[in-house]
């Protein structure tokens, strides 16, 4: 009787070793999350002249996958006319669900002018993700002025009379001649006695009509609600404490961190991307900001806010690279109108 309950006992203790050994496999080797890879990216202008530099940032996802990966990009340049590749380069970023990288891509002082595509292909084990936009490489030719050492513009001289300065010495704005000051002295008209309310600094002044002679000029500090000493911004940098970002306004900061505000905003809404975008200081700079909100909100209609002509097209023929020929109506330049509607008949 003994023996019989030793037995049983063995032939279940067995069973459950058995069990064991089929079910702890599962658990030592769980099914790991298959790997998606996503890729956007996106320019910090869409427009370059030769011999400067198209920058951009890669945006790199593996969505639902935490595992660190490692993540190769391929850069090439496309020219719309022809479809060669005139640059390609490479570079890499590990990725722990998403990451990013800034790059540039030099353009050539011999670079023919026109329409290009700046392609990215990402790898990751095995899978690849693709994205691209299209700019503009152009020159900017440089507008007469009364500084180019030229006679245009009506021009009396050179860089004097008609919009520019005066040519005769007493009414040019310089000091020169036989000229004791700025338009005075000499042949010109008397130069006034200096004083300390003539809105220069001149006599022995420390400052424009304080210091010396007159009144003591008041105090520099951090405080003042000015910006002056060697200060980077009103009241912090230089001698003063450093500036932290939120101290330096919007409209006075690097364009690249301006538009990595403008897209934080514009994901949450595109609305608040757009109004960031009136608060750039120039026409040019904010035709930009806008093409980065119509791009991330993945709304052409924000293309129409475009004042470049230029720039409109290519926002209009970004959203055709990724299968939206909604507006290939709406592109000016018939080369890329063309290769806008050629894109819709080959899809």
């Amino acid at each position: 009787m003994q023996k019989a309950v030793m037995a049983g006992l063995f032939v279940f203790m067995l069973g459950l070793t058995s069990i064991g050994v089929v079910y702890i496999p599962d658990m030592l080797n769980p099914k790991e999350t298959k790997l998606l890879l996503d890729l956007n990216t996106e320019p910090s202008r869409i427009d370059v002249q030769p011999g400067n530099s198209i920058e951009f940032v890669s945006y790199v996802k593996t969505p639902g996958y935490n595992n660190l990966v490692n993540a190769k990009l391929e850069h090439n340049i496309i020219s719309i006319k022809t479809g060669d590749i005139v640059l390609s380069k490479s570079d890499s970023l590990d990725v722990r669900s998403k990451s990013s990288k800034q790059a540039r891509a030099l353009i050539a002082k011999d670079t023919e002018l026109g329409y290009y595509v700046l392609e990215t292909n990402a790898y990751v084990d095995g899978q690849k993700a693709s994205s691209a936009f299209l700019f503009k490489v152009f020159k900017r030719e440089a507008k007469p002025s009364c500084f180019d050492n030229m006679k245009n513009q009506n021009e009396e001289g050179i860089d004097c009379g008609g919009p520019c300065k005066s040519c005769t010495l007493c009414e040019n704005g310089f000091k020169d001649g036989e000229e004791e000051g700025i338009d005075c002295g000499g042949d010109c008209k008397p130069c006034a006695k200096p004083s300390c309310d003539d809105g220069i600094k001149n006599q022995d002044e420390t400052g424009v009509d304080c210091g010396g002679s007159c009144e003591p000029c008041p105090e520099e500090t951090c405080y003042d609600g000015i910006k002056n000493q060697d200060e980077e911004n009103t009241d912090c940098g230089g001698v003063c404490e450093s500036c932290s970002s939120e101290d330096i306004p919007f409209e006075q900061k690097e364009l690249m961190e301006q538009l990595v505000i403008v897209r934080d905003a514009t994901t949450k809404n595109p609305e608040e991307g757009y109004a960031l975008c009136q608060n750039m200081l120039t026409l040019d700079s904010r035709d930009e900001c806008v093409s980065r909100v119509a791009e991330i909100s993945n709304s052409p209609g924000y293309c129409t806010e475009l004042k470049s002509v230029s720039k409109k097209d290519l926002c209009y023929m970004n959203f055709a690279l990724k299968g939206n020929y909604a507006f290939c109506d709406r592109v000016s330049n018939i080369n890329l109108r063309n290769s806008c509607l050629s894109l819709e008949r080959r899809k």
